[in-house]
């Protein structure tokens, strides 16, 4: 299966939400959430954003997610906590995150080992392999 997102009209819906992240809802029925290359920390305010924002896109169903941060981006200790909870992750079927760096991998891994997420979440070098992941759950 290969899966090729290039143009505007592969997504059915792209949200900007401040200068924070970008989610796109692609063809496939993947959100594709990009946080802001300055984004260096993420708090438990901009996660409850984010939540807030899949649901516009969710409605009632639960969507499987890709998420690429920044590099070097750390969570704050409340906004792990937060998203290790139910309802951070109520339009969540499950998360595939991109790590493209040694450095990321080590923040990811020491981030599920102490914020357990409440659904599948994976970690991958490439975006073909997270979205065979996404598609395989659904």
């Amino acid at each position: 299966m290969e899966i090729e997102l290039n143009n505007k009209s592969d997504y059915t819906l792209i949200k900007e939400v401040k200068d924070l992240f970008t989610l796109k809802y692609n063809k496939n029925g993947i959100v594709e959430i990009y946080m802001h290359p300055t984004t260096f920390e993420v708090d438990k305010e901009q996660l409850m954003l984010l939540t807030e924002a899949l649901g516009e896109i969710a409605g009632s169903k639960k969507l499987p997610i890709f998420i690429k941060a920044s590099d070097f981006m750390g969570i704050s200790k409340e906004a792990g906590i937060y998203s290790a909870l139910p309802e951070s992750n109520m339009f969540t079927l499950a998360s595939a995150v991109l790590i493209e760096t040694l450095a990321a991998k080590l923040l990811f891994n020491f981030y599920l080992q102490i914020n357990k997420p409440p659904v599948p979440t994976k970690g991958f070098t490439n975006k073909e392999s997270a979205f065979k992941w996404l598609l395989s759950l659904k």
